[in-house]
C-alpha cells in the first residue's frame, strides 16, 4: 500500500473510532441523563460519581495535545501509578498546609462572617466560618481511621498464610 493508500486507510479507521466513540459518548449521556446526587453516590464496586472521576481524560487528552504539538515525543508510560501516588499525596499534602494557613490567620472578623446559605434539604443551617472550620478540621483524621482500617483490612486478606475452614 502506497502512503495516499496508507493515508485513506488511517481516516477511514479514524472515522470509525469517531463513530464508536460518539455512540459511547452518547449512551454516557443518556445513562446521565437525570442523575441525582442520591443515586450518584450509591453502588457496589464503584458509584455512578467515581465511574464519572475514571472518565475524567483531561490529563490524558492534555498529554494527547502536547504530542500532536510537538511538545514531547511520546505518550507517558502507561502504568506510572507510583508517580500519580506521589503526586496525589504531596498534592493533599500541599492543599491541606495551604488549609491550614488559611485558617490559622483568619481574624474573629473573618471567623464571623457568614459563609454558606442554610440547606433545608437536610436540615443543615447556615453556617459561619468558624463554623464550617469546626467541621472541616476532623476531614482528615476522620479519613485516616478509614484508610488505617482498609490498610489493615487489605494487609490482612492478602496474607500468603490464609486458612480457610469450612463447615458443614
Amino acid at each position: 500500500v502506497g502512503q495516499s493508500g496508507w493515508y485513506a486507510v488511517v481516516q477511514e479507521r479514524r472515522d470509525r473510532a469517531l463513530k464508536k466513540m460518539e455512540a459511547g459518548h452518547h449512551a454516557l449521556a443518556k445513562f446521565l441523563e437525570g442523575l441525582g446526587t442520591k443515586e450518584a453516590f450509591l453502588g457496589s464496586r464503584w458509584s455512578v460519581w467515581e465511574v464519572l472521576k475514571h472518565l475524567d481524560s483531561q490529563a490524558f487528552v492534555d498529554s494527547l495535545e502536547k504530542l500532536m504539538a510537538g511538545e514531547s515525543e511520546m505518550l507517558p508510560p502507561f502504568d506510572s501509578r507510583d508517580a500519580h501516588l506521589k503526586r496525589d499525596i504531596q498534592n493533599l499534602m500541599d492543599t491541606s498546609a495551604r488549609l491550614r494557613k488559611l485558617f490559622s490567620g483568619l481574624s474573629a472578623e473573618q471567623l464571623s462572617r457568614p459563609t454558606t446559605p442554610p440547606n433545608s434539604y437536610n436540615n443543615f443551617p447556615s453556617l459561619r466560618m468558624i463554623d464550617l472550620m469546626e467541621r472541616v478540621v476532623q476531614h482528615e483524621g476522620n479519613h485516616a481511621l478509614q484508610i488505617e482500617a482498609t490498610r489493615k483490612y487489605v494487609a490482612e486478606f492478602s496474607a500468603k498464610d490464609r486458612a480457610v475452614t469450612f463447615a458443614g
